[in-house]
């Protein structure tokens, strides 16, 4: 195969990819690197693919090899910040890399919104919703920069703005999971349970076999003081995801406050065992047991 079916390959990965096809991308980028393993865009795609599948280990790998061929490569810099944050490495690592990729191409808009994802993670939330607002002013159309506005607003209690930023990412991609989670976010804040149920409902038509739609259904079902019902849709997100500390936490507060006393702190221990950590369930505890059930009321588990 020549290098015009290569490049063919990469750019029909690219097309792909902003089309969020990404099983689809993923295999165009991997024939065009089998067939050139010099190739640096191959390389580049395959590391956002698999990224975008939430496979992060391997798309971390995919970008250092972007690295090794290119170390001054932009876009493989900032993409290995992003997914070093995913990944649960320091966010002062993460920002080093995506300011290395900034300092490089400054104009390069990924970068920027990587920037701004670890600043969230950062807790600079209106360092963060400044730079989204201005990739915003340059290029209204980005969902991205609108999906990170509404997470900036919804990190400085700004609930109704939030909602309003959520409402533009949806209307660019509404058929996706993500934005809908963007809006059922603030609305668990707001405490408009009803609604957020709604739209938790939403996000399971479009993601049913993800545990967040679930996980949601029945934080806002605790919202309403629907208790069994509630249980039931931490059932189905335990289904989905079996080692999440989230949703045995959830579960711990619900069956507390149905004053299934016994049955609440088996589903801790059991919780303990499934996690590895019962540090992480032991925070769970800690912010189940406060009088206003923070993290299900507040919308922080969905």
């Amino acid at each position: 195969m020549g290098d015009a079916d290569v490049t063919d390959l990469v750019a029909r990965g690219q097309e792909c990819l902003r089309a969020r096809r990404y099983d689809e991308s993923l295999a165009r980028y991997q024939q065009a690197a089998v067939r050139d393993p010099g190739n640096l865009a191959a390389w580049d795609g395959m590391g956002e693919a698999l990224f975008s599948l939430a496979r992060y280990r391997e798309g971390l790998e995919a970008t250092e090899r972007a690295l090794t061929l290119s170390p001054h490569d932009a876009q493989a810099l900032s993409n290995k910040g992003a997914m070093l944050l995913v990944l649960g490495h320091r966010p002062e690592e993460a920002l080093d890399w995506v300011q290395r990729a900034l300092a490089l191409d400054p104009g390069n808009v990924d970068a920027r919104l990587n920037r701004c994802s670890v600043l969230i993670a950062l807790k600079r939330h209106q360092e963060a919703l400044a730079e989204a607002e201005q990739v915003i002013a340059a290029a209204p159309d980005n969902a991205a920069a609108h999906e990170v506005k509404a997470t900036a607003l919804f990190g400085l209690k700004r609930y109704d703005e939030a909602l309003a930023a959520a409402a533009e990412v949806i209307a660019r991609n509404p058929q996706q999971a993500a934005a809908q989670l963007g809006k059922a976010r603030p609305l668990m804040r707001l405490k408009r349970h009803d609604e957020a149920l709604a739209v938790y409902d939403r996000i399971i038509q479009l993601d049913p076999a993800g545990h967040r739609g679930y996980l949601g259904r029945g934080s806002a079902l605790h919202g309403l003081g629907r208790y069994a019902e509630a249980l039931d849709a931490f059932e189905q997100a335990q289904h989905y995801a079996p080692r999440n500390h989230w949703v045995a936490s959830a579960q711990f507060v619900t069956l507390w406050r149905s004053h299934r006393y016994g049955t609440a702190l088996r589903a801790l221990w059991h919780a303990w065992r499934a996690t590895g950590s019962p540090g992480k369930s032991e925070s769970g505890l800690a912010e189940a047991v406060t009088p206003r059930d923070h993290a299900l009321g507040g919308g922080g588990w969905g």
